[in-house]
């Protein structure tokens, strides 16, 4: 049907439903097709659906797990004859899960719910629910997207402890001191601790002993000596010690504090033992320079004086500088030498000094607060972030000695476990699959799939960890399940030229080996299933110095080719940050080429919001000088800058609305401008005066509409922009003001505007993070010559280490101390973070590339500078660029500028001073008449939930109508052994609290709440209400809510209660409050039933629509133990 597949073995053995896997499937390599296949495979053996997980980690994948799981099925049903081997597959699964189906009577198709396919954050949401005493959060809390406010707060909360006199005031006034008294850097170091606290959490909860950490110390540095020892030939020992005891001897009159100097008494090539690592960090001094590389030359300040003084000895020293060079060629051939010496001369001291010890622990003390103020924060809101709600469920789960019922639940019914990118799997997601897998056994009928592709782990920003992609791979287990290990080859997405392309320059890119401290992650050659090879796949396009705007053009006129040759083919600019586009999105609508930017232009950014950001400013705080200037200034309003200056330049000793108030000054503006500034005027003035009376949004959008904010904006994608903003202030919004104007300001930095929905997505443009797993085309990526900005160190910084015996050894390190240069532990460490980020950078890159299918453009800059008349290039350092410069340097020579200043961007900035302004004579326009809604018959809606009683009742008895049903509601669901006499009267402070709320005037509710105890208590002394009330019922409901249609007329209905009897008949019962003063009791209760029986009659006319039971009806009266029942008959009986 098709042509052999490479891994055709691979992909059949991970079909086998009684093994577990670990999968490592390259981009294109089609692995959310196998995890379909292995989904369908296990639905055809399982009881239930329900027994399979699959787990992802984005909502939109989920989504398509299921719609392409319905779409195997449903291609069954139609008999849509596959036509591809792989689809041969997948429909032959299909129809096996289909017969099963019907066998279980499943119904699948029709109940697509079945399908357990969620986030790995909503399984956790669910744990939580079902266990919330024990997850230790009671109510189920909000999950936010971002958290950041909370974060705010919680490290505001923690330092607001400096001066309280609390126990850990000296802890934060260590702090204070190690960092100089900048308490606005302090709480933005602790805030971004507490973003990423699942890393760390589990690390500062433990009691640090000094020696053990220091001994942690000792085997990082022996095993990285080893490291270097092992590598360093035999045969050139002897040689090496002669020389570095010659420089060592040079310098140490000329320069002792050099670590070459140390080695003066060396005999020997040092040992592995951490005593030696200054032996070690002289000899990496003498052969490498300071960024790591191997000397070229060498020079008295390395111990190599110029030849002079006596023959002999100048001999002497031109012998020794050839020795050394020659020494330096032979070393330079063996593989792996020069890293293992770069990263000796970066090994930490292996002892804390004590002031280092001191603030390791005032920071594991801080954090803990910091850590528990949060989850404070989250407690008062009833709000959490996902790694609260992650390790909520993990603790709900128990731990391995104590698992909890909920454990053993999951464990009872979850048969087989899938998760789809693998890779990106956090630590406390890595351990709540282990506590959901922990009681698993071998050949216990339950399978373990984990899928993924570590060399497109690009999430660590989202605590993504591709260590343990690699640990669970190299290990093959998980746990206690043992894994079997498979590796995908094949890429179905890309063309032979591409893939040979991007396995010729990413084996070289990558790491050679795996590595769990640094996360480095070994190259995976693919192998196109598409052989076939066309010329130009891969297009570079130079760019030297700053020349964005050239980029830009140059982008352009890629993407114009690129239509007029394939006219049907879709195209996709990435991006590795939305700051890069800042010239190709004008160039793109210059040109008038439509696209769909995705998420990449700021709210902020659009004029329209800046306008309203400024318009709610200047609502809020009159005295926001320039929210009030741009007011005046936007389009609703439009008073040129002579106007603006007139009126405040020389009054800014008032504040702007002063100044539009002062006739003296609005008579100096020219007659357009003043009618301009009373229109504005006049509407302000309105709906300030109702300022506080109603919301925030309702009071900015009313103005903003009377003055002609939807007027003034050019197009419907800015109509919605502008409701996203009002959305955001009415979730902001605080008894009609906002508290924090940065919580508003950083909202909207965060939101983007909506993309153009019009344009068909055959140009989209959006960032290479938001790409992956998307494919295209044709791919553009500008910017490569871009290097990030710098970030911040953290505060506290760890690095853990794995040992013999499953074994960890943990270091801690803090924050280097404001004033100092050095702080090796921290920059150790720090470095080693900053490798794992590079590791990722050269991953983003990989993923930009494999998105493609025919052609692939490489626009990025290259430094330039000229060096004795010669024009010489080079790539940023952290750039994309910098990784493929190996690649792509000989091409960038080949086009190199003649001259430096022909490589130079001319970058003259204009300001437009125009501005977009409505006429002076522009007008609300008339709201158009009400639409006049007749109800016909047919489709009136009848609520059944009239009260008849309180037609004639006041307020508080139909307040105490109100309270008596709630009581008798949580009477029946808790059972009359809970409620009794005495716990009726201990419940009076309720009663009284709920008629308060209902309103209930004071004087009002001491009768009131006695009148609810008389019901209450009455009702549970009589024999009919413990008759009604009683647990043994078949279904029974409480207050229940129905609607159906009775005389052709949708109707709503709640019932007090229902319940089926021991004879099978079903009972409708309303409770009523009614109390009756005269002596004919049965007079009254007849002429109630006589007034209700239309009511209680239409309620069983609803329920005789869902069950055929004999239906009974009755009125219960608490107040007077009073009872009426009849049979009910419908008109058909």
């Amino acid at each position: 049907m098709s042509k052999p597949v490479a891994d055709i073995e691979a992909r059949t053995r991970a079909l086998s439903p009684d093994q577990s896997f670990i999968i490592q499937a390259p981009a294109g390599s089609g692995k959310t097709g196998l995890l379909i296949q292995r989904y369908l495979r296990l639905l055809a053996l399982v009881d239930a659906p329900e027994e399979i997980i699959a787990i992802t980690f984005t909502r939109k994948a989920a989504a398509e797990m299921q719609s392409r799981i319905l779409e195997a099925l449903d291609n069954v049903l139609l008999n849509k004859e596959p036509k591809t081997d792989h689809e041969k597959v997948t429909f032959d699964l299909a129809v096996a899960a289909l017969k099963r189906d019907q066998e279980k009577g499943w119904q699948i198709c029709d109940n697509p719910g079945r399908l357990r396919l969620q986030t790995i954050d909503s399984l956790c949401a669910s744990l939580t629910r079902q266990m919330p005493m024990l997850a230790k959060l009671g109510t189920q809390p909000e999950t936010l997207e971002d958290a950041e406010p909370l974060y705010q707060q919680a490290a505001i909360n923690t330092l607001a402890g400096l001066e309280s006199g609390e126990g850990w005031s000296d802890v934060i006034a260590n702090l204070v001191f190690h960092l100089d008294n900048d308490l606005p850097r302090i709480k933005n170091l602790i805030v971004d601790m507490l973003r990423k606290r699942d890393q760390w959490l589990q690390h500062v909860v433990l009691e640090h002993e000094r020696d053990q950490m220091e001994q942690a110390l000792v085997r990082l540095i022996e095993d990285q000596l080893s490291i270097v020892k092992n590598k360093f030939p035999n045969q050139f020992e002897s040689e090496l010690v002669e020389l570095i005891r010659f420089a060592a001897k040079n310098l140490n009159e000329s320069d002792p504090g050099n670590p070459v100097s140390l080695c003066h008494s060396l005999s020997s090539i040092p040992d592995s033992s951490a005593e030696s690592l200054s032996y070690w960090c002289g000899i990496g001094e003498l052969l490498l320079t300071r960024t790591g590389t191997w000397r070229k030359q060498f020079t008295v300040k390395n111990g190599f004086p110029p030849a002079s003084g006596n023959k002999l000895e100048a001999d002497e020293r031109n012998a020794r500088k050839k020795q050394i060079q020659g020494l330096l060629i032979a070393l330079q051939k063996i593989e792996g030498l020069q890293q293992a010496l770069a990263k000796v001369s970066s090994l930490p001291p292996a002892k804390y000094s004590d002031s280092e010890w001191l603030i390791v622990n005032a920071l594991c003390e801080l954090l803990m607060i910091a850590a528990a103020q949060l989850r404070l924060i989250f407690a008062e809101r009833n709000q959490m972030d996902f790694i609260g709600i992650a390790a909520s469920a993990v603790e709900a789960l128990g731990t391995d000695d104590a698992p909890t019922e909920l454990a053993l639940s999951m464990d009872y019914h979850i048969k087989h476990l899938l998760v789809d990118e693998y890779q990106d799997i956090s630590v406390s997601q890595y351990r709540l699959l282990q506590r959901l897998t922990r009681e698993w056994s071998m050949d216990d009928g339950r399978s373990l799939f984990l899928v993924g592709d570590p060399m497109q782990s690009i999430y660590r920003f989202r605590q993504a960890e591709v260590a343990l992609f690699i640990k669970t791979f190299h290990e093959k287990s998980l746990g206690n399940i043992p894994l079997e290990a498979l590796k995908l080859s094949v890429n179905f997405r890309s063309q032979q030229n591409l893939v040979e392309w991007v396995n010729h320059s990413f084996k070289s890119i990558f790491p050679k080996q795996d590595d769990l401290i640094t996360s480095a992650v070994s190259y995976s050659e693919a192998v196109a299933f598409d052989k076939s090879v066309s010329s130009n796949n891969v297009k570079i396009v130079p760019q030297y110095g700053r020349s964005y705007k050239r980029e830009s053009q140059n982008l352009v006129d890629i993407v114009k080719e690129i239509k007029q040759k394939n006219q049907d083919d879709n195209i996709a600019i990435l991006v590795r940050s939305r700051s890069h586009l800042a010239e190709v999105i004008p160039a793109l609508r210059k040109e008038k080429i439509a696209f769909q930017a995705i998420d990449i232009e700021g709210l902020g950014t659009q004029a329209s919001i800046q306008d309203l950001l400024a318009l709610t400013r200047a609502f809020l705080y009159p005295a926001d000088r320039v929210a009030w200037l741009a007011c005046l200034r936007a389009a609703w309003c439009g008073l040129n800058l002579k106007s603006l200056f007139l009126l405040c330049d020389n009054n800014k000793d008032k504040t702007v609305w002063e100044c539009v108030c002062d006739l003296d000054l609005i008579n100096q503006l020219e007659a357009d401008e003043q009618v301009r500034l009373q229109n504005f005027k006049v509407k302000f003035e309105t709906i300030s005066a109702q300022k506080q009376r109603f919301s925030l949004r309702d009071s900015i959008e009313s103005l903003w509409i009377q003055l002609g904010g939807p007027a003034s904006l050019s197009n419907k994608i800015e109509l919605e922009n502008c409701a996203t903003y009002f959305s955001l202030l009415e979730n902001l919004d605080q008894g009609g003001t906002i508290e924090d104007l940065k919580e508003l300001l950083d909202n909207v930095s965060q939101l983007y505007a909506a993309p153009d929905l019009k344009e068909d997505g055959q140009l989209q443009v959006m960032t290479i993070h938001k790409a992956k797993g998307l494919e295209f085309d044709h791919v553009i990526l500008p910017g490569l010559g871009r290097s990030p900005r710098a970030t911040q160190g953290d505060l506290l910084v760890w690095l853990l280490r794995q040992r013999e015996n499953q074994k960890e050894d943990l270091v801690l390190a803090p924050i280097r101390e404001a004033g100092h240069f050095q702080a090796p532990l921290y920059d150790f460490i720090n470095n080693t973070d900053k490798a794992k980020q590079g590791y990722e950078d050269a991953r983003l890159l990989y993923v930009a590339t494999t998105r493609t299918k025919k052609t692939l453009h490489l626009l990025g800059h290259a430094s330039v500078k000229e060096k004795k008349d010669e024009i010489l290039c080079d790539a940023q350092n952290r750039s994309l660029l910098g990784y493929l410069w190996p690649t792509l340097k000989s091409v960038y020579e080949q086009h190199m500028p003649a001259s430096i200043e022909q490589s130079e961007e001319e970058s003259a900035v204009v300001i437009n001073q125009e501005t977009k302004r409505l006429k002076k004579t522009w007008q609300l326009p008339e709201a158009p008449a009400a639409i006049q809604w007749h109800n016909s018959a047919a489709d009136e809606i009848q609520t059944e939930q009239v009260l008849i009683e309180f037609e004639w009742a006041g307020e508080t008895i139909k307040h105490i109508g109100s309270v008596v049903h709630g009581a008798i509601q949580c009477m029946a669901e808790e059972g009359l052994g809970k409620w009794t006499s005495e716990y009726i009267y201990t419940e009076q402070q309720s009663f009284d609290t709920a008629l308060k709320q209902f309103g209930v005037p004071q004087d009002e509710r001491k009768e009131a709440v006695e009148r609810v105890v008389d019901a209450l208590i009455n009702m549970i002394n009589d024999e009919r209400g413990q008759w009604i009330l009683s647990n043994k019922h078949n279904k029974q409901q409480n207050e229940y809510a129905i609607t159906g249609v009775v005389d052709n007329k949708i109707t709503n209905a709640i019932l007090d209660r229902t319940f089926i009897d021991e004879e099978g008949i079903r009972w409708i019962i309303d409770y009523k409050t009614s109390r009756h003063e005269g002596k004919n009791i049965d007079a009254f209760l007849n002429h109630e039933q006589e007034r209700y029986q239309e009511q209680l009659e239409k309620y069983a006319s609803l329920l005789r629509q869902i069950g055929n039971e004999n239906i009974k009806l009755g009125l219960y009266f608490p107040l007077l133990q009073g009872w009426r029942e009849w049979d009910y008959r419908s008109g058909k009986e």
